[in-house]
């Protein structure tokens, strides 16, 4: 899974990685990566302001957090875009682990965003006992989601709008290997946001469109007042109902097989 990235990226085994090889044994460039050679990593301002308290154990998980915000940065644009120049340019995140009642929060816009994270929220799934890997998961998949809304495409935050960004998102953390498929279950709506949505556009990439996700993210920017509807039929060429449909039936079929 792409995850097993980011554990050796957060257990600092970045030398480890570049150093595996010799220079004659590299493999060549993908296109892929020549490409994304030219991303303008943003600039991170790193602060643990419960170092002392709720967010040792940020701490001790997430050894080198200015590495991990970049790189995550990085792959949110490879899911969200073909090309470097398309995304916005996001020059500084500011990253707050602190104490508060939530999970995480993404502020401001292009090219300052402010990230927040619970340490409160960190600290509880701590005591309940959560492996290491569960932990880095979720500080990981956290980031993904809050980082897919900093680079994403944007439109009025209500009704339809505030489902396909929620769901773009988590469709991202879910590519990302950072939102488990047991979580996927048949009912709901379209346009309930966040894993519902995000399970339904990450099928649609997978199984009708491969560039959907991107052509999703597209539209968004290109209309403020976006709808499901009349977007879906220019995507796709059919109604959003009948892809819902069919993905209920995907669903419920392999629940009968289960």
């Amino acid at each position: 899974m792409k995850r097993n990235f980011f554990y050796l990226l957060v257990a600092g085994y970045m030398g480890v990685l570049c150093h595996c090889k010799s220079s004659a044994e590299q493999p060549e460039l993908t296109e892929e990566m020549d490409v994304w050679s030219t991303f303008n990593y943003p600039q991170v301002d790193f602060t643990n302001e419960d170092v002392e308290g709720k967010g040792a154990g940020y701490a001790t998980y997430i050894p080198n957090p200015e590495q991990m915000i970049k790189e995550t940065a990085l792959r949110v644009c490879q899911q969200l875009y073909f090309s470097p120049s398309e995304a916005p340019n996001v020059e500084k995140i500011v990253y707050r682990v602190h104490d508060y009642d939530g999970i995480s929060g993404k502020g401001g816009e292009p090219p300052l965003i402010h990230v927040s994270f619970s340490s409160d929220y960190l600290d509880k799934q701590i005591k309940a006992g959560a492996s290491k890997e569960t932990i880095i998961d979720e500080v990981v998949g956290v980031l993904v989601h809050e980082m897919t809304h900093a680079y994403q495409q944007s439109c009025k935050y209500e009704g339809d709008g505030w489902s396909v960004i929620e769901g773009i998102a988590d469709a991202v953390r879910y590519r990302e290997g950072f939102i488990d498929l047991s979580l996927r279950q048949p009912g709901g709506s379209w346009a309930d946001g966040y894993k519902t949505t995000g399970f339904f556009i990450a099928w649609i990439t997978e199984h009708k469109d491969s560039n959907f996700l991107y052509q999703l993210n597209q539209s968004v920017g290109q209309d403020y007042h976006w709808t499901w509807e009349p977007n879906m039929q220019k995507l796709l060429g059919v109604s959003v109902e009948s892809v819902w449909e069919e993905y209920q039936s995907y669903l419920k079929t392999l629940e009968d097989q289960n």
